[in-house]
């Protein structure tokens, strides 16, 4: 029996081409979509060996060879997928991205480091008892800080400015006030100076004072704007010693009177209105006995104007600015911003900038036309920030070392401007904040004798650059300056009485007064009281030879009672020694005291006392 059937031909389903029966031609690749999916994957993934062998290729996706070649230990030539081809791209991606997570991981490792060795050096630092609510603080940001808030009652900022301008009062009598009917107007409408001198004062003030405010020309300045014309009078004063006093006291009756309606007016402020502003807050004794104003409050005020008034405090960075009128605006904001800060360190008070604004000030040297004073100011700004922020930080203060990291950092960063120029005051500036550290970590360490080398040394450094000083640019000097180097004063007076530097910068501060009215005139007559009432204390002391402590016997004596009358001036001659010429002051001493004394200083007491 034979079978029928179809003809049983081998087909190639690469090559031949499949005619049904209804005549229709299938060709290969319509066949090879009809083919399991699962064979073309075997086929096209499987070895070299394992295709040879017609065997199943047993490999991962992501492996490097199959289980038969694993096995039988022989080299496994697998095809490259498109799969596959991708994984490789993802590893080698993986392995470059793990230098990256080391150097990540390391970070964290020495952050978490640093953390627990600081965590450690407070635990071990602090006493064994708990802390007293007097001694426990709020941690605040330089923004948020307060004399009264960030520190406990025990723990009160040390005031300066203050103590000065307290003692400026019992030495002095209170300031003399004016009325609505002193003069106004500009001092040349007025008849106060004729308008040759005007033009005289105006090309002084230029030349030494224009610098702050961006006037380089007497031009810039007009007689229409009342204040700021009447302003850069006052100050250029300064340069005309022999100018009667009773002109000068008119020139600043009416600044003040101008001062006092200006800040008043309603927003936003004009441009030479803020100049005139920005001046005053930088020398905001100018005026006199007068016009004492507090330099942190108008600062205060100024700074309020300026963030309506100025264009770049409202504006992104990256738009369209004049050049010329943005780096005025900014210099006048670093000038506000510097005095603020100044003021808020050296009266022991909060400061009244937001962050995001303070932040703005490094602006100014992205300018073409920068200079090294811009630097200088920013250069302070920062330190001031550095210094409030550690004084109200109160285990910073408590366990303070003689070098503050923060400082450091700051001194490597600024280095460049630190000694370029003599008549630079960052160095005064930089000494200031480390004085006012070290008294007041004085205050509350236990062991306070190990930071008295430092804080008189300190004190030293300040008067001995402040006698190097040249006659020519002492008078543009800004009153923080003077206050610097009065707290110094008072600082050997405290520490070391004998000093010969007190005296010296004593006689070079009336050197450099044109009149009893003069803000060096009335520090160096502060200095010099203060000396006199010390040196009187001593001798009650050292008469008492029963006492155990001469040191507590001077702590039990009021050196500055309540005010009294005094004198409208004091006599040069009673507050300079006559073996001491001005002529051998003018170059300057350098000596030092090896003797230190233990003297109880007023200015601590007073501020303790809440006197300060």
């Amino acid at each position: 029996m034979t079978r029928t059937g179809p003809t049983n031909n081998h087909i190639s389903w690469e090559t031949k081409s499949i005619v049904p029966e209804d005549g229709r031609r299938i060709d290969s690749g319509a066949c090879q979509d009809a083919r399991p999916k699962g064979r073309i994957r075997r086929s096209m993934t499987a070895c070299n060996t394992c295709r040879k062998l017609k065997t199943r290729c047993d490999v991962d996706p992501r492996g490097h060879a199959c289980r038969r070649c694993l096995s039988l230990r022989l080299e496994c030539e697998l095809p490259e997928t498109t799969e596959r081809f991708q994984d490789n791209v993802s590893t080698w991606s993986d392995a470059t991205a793990i230098p990256s997570i080391e150097e990540r991981l390391v970070s964290l490792e020495r952050g978490m480091g640093e953390m627990i060795h600081l965590m450690r050096q407070m635990v071990n630092r602090s006493p064994s008892t708990p802390c007293s609510p007097i001694l426990q603080t709020r941690h605040n940001s330089l923004d948020g800080t307060s004399s009264s808030d960030s520190i406990s009652s025990s723990f009160h900022p040390l005031k300066p400015a203050q103590i000065i301008r307290d003692l400026q009062a019992e030495c002095f009598g209170e300031r003399d006030h004016f009325s609505d009917a002193d003069i106004l107007g500009d001092i040349v409408t007025q008849g106060i100076v004729d308008s040759k001198l005007s033009l005289k004062l105006i090309e002084l003030f230029v030349e030494y004072f224009g610098h702050w405010v961006s006037i380089n020309h007497s031009s810039s300045i007009q007689r229409s704007n009342t204040l700021l014309f009447n302003t850069a009078c006052l100050l250029a004063t300064r340069y005309l010693p022999g100018l009667s006093q009773h002109t000068v006291r008119d020139i600043s009756l009416c600044v003040q009177h101008a001062v006092a309606k200006v800040l008043w007016k309603p927003p936003p402020m004009s441009s030479d209105m803020l100049q005139a502003l920005t001046l005053l807050c930088l020398y905001s004794t100018s005026v006199h006995k007068e016009g004492l104003m507090d330099d942190w409050l108008l600062s205060g005020i100024s700074i309020n104007h300026a963030l309506i008034s100025f264009n770049f405090l409202n504006t992104l960075p990256g738009d369209n600015l004049n050049p010329d009128e943005l780096l005025a605006q900014l210099r006048l904001w670093n000038t506000l911003c510097a005095t603020q800060l100044h003021s808020a360190l050296a009266n022991g008070r909060t400061v009244n900038i937001q962050q995001q604004f303070i932040d703005q000030c490094p602006r100014v040297l992205e300018h073409a036309a920068a200079t090294p004073e811009d630097g200088r100011i920013v250069a302070e700004i920062q330190l001031y920030r550095i210094a409030l922020r550690l004084q109200h930080t109160q285990h910073r203060v408590q366990f303070a070392e003689t070098e503050y990291e923060d400082l450091e950092r700051w001194k490597m960063e600024w280095a460049h401007l630190l000694t370029t120029s003599e008549d630079s005051t960052l160095n005064l500036n930089l000494w200031f904040c480390q004085l006012l550290l070290y008294r007041t970590a004085a205050r509350v360490q236990p062991d306070s004798e190990r930071l008295l080398p430092e804080i008189c040394g300190t004190a030293r450094l300040i008067i001995n650059q402040f006698l190097q000083t040249r006659f020519t640019t002492a008078p543009a000097l800004i009153d923080h300056v003077y206050f610097i180097v009065g707290y110094a004063a008072l600082t050997l007076c405290d520490y070391t009485l004998t000093d010969p530097l007190i005296s010296q910068v004593r006689g070079f501060l009336l050197h450099l007064a044109p009149g009893g009215d003069n803000l060096s005139y009335r520090i160096a007559c502060i200095v010099g009281e203060v000396q006199r009432r010390y040196s009187e204390t001593s001798a009650v002391v050292t008469a008492g030879s029963h006492s155990s402590s001469p040191v507590a016997e001077v702590k039990g004596v009021q050196m500055f009672g309540a005010s009294q009358h005094h004198r409208s001036g004091m006599d040069i001659s009673q507050l300079m020694s006559s073996a001491e010429g001005l002529d051998s002051l003018v170059e300057g001493f350098v000596s030092f005291s090896d003797d230190w004394n233990n003297w109880w200083s007023y200015a601590d007491r007073a501020s303790a006392e809440g006197v300060a």
